[in-house]
């Protein structure tokens, strides 16, 4: 049977996953922001023509590299496990708040 401790920590982990989600939306919001709807209507996208979109692309790849880098940083499988499992999760808050780019 889980304990009052259990679920104290169950909250403040909850707590925290929805907090570093609301960080990384509130980032991706600002950055979408600041897109013209001129940018998203030319095609091929153009570093020079669409500055605000090639950004907010950018930050995505950004994202996703630190996230690989962070996994394999780590030489213990369980370790790596652990990190993946946060990350889920994580992804899981983002879902909710239908942040798809985080």
């Amino acid at each position: 049977m889980p304990t009052a401790a259990f679920f104290t920590d169950m909250k403040a982990e909850m707590s925290d996953l929805q907090m570093e989600a609301e960080q990384l939306t509130f980032a991706d919001s600002a950055s979408f922001k600041r897109i013209y709807v001129s940018e998203l209507t030319r095609s091929p996208f153009e570093a020079e023509q669409s500055p605000n979109t090639m950004q907010y692309s950018g930050r995505f790849h950004h994202l996703s590299d630190w996230t690989v880098r962070t996994i394999l940083a780590k030489s213990c499988p369980k370790r790596r496990a652990r990190i993946v499992s946060h990350f889920i999760r994580i992804a899981e808050v983002l879902h909710q708040f239908r942040n798809f780019h985080s």
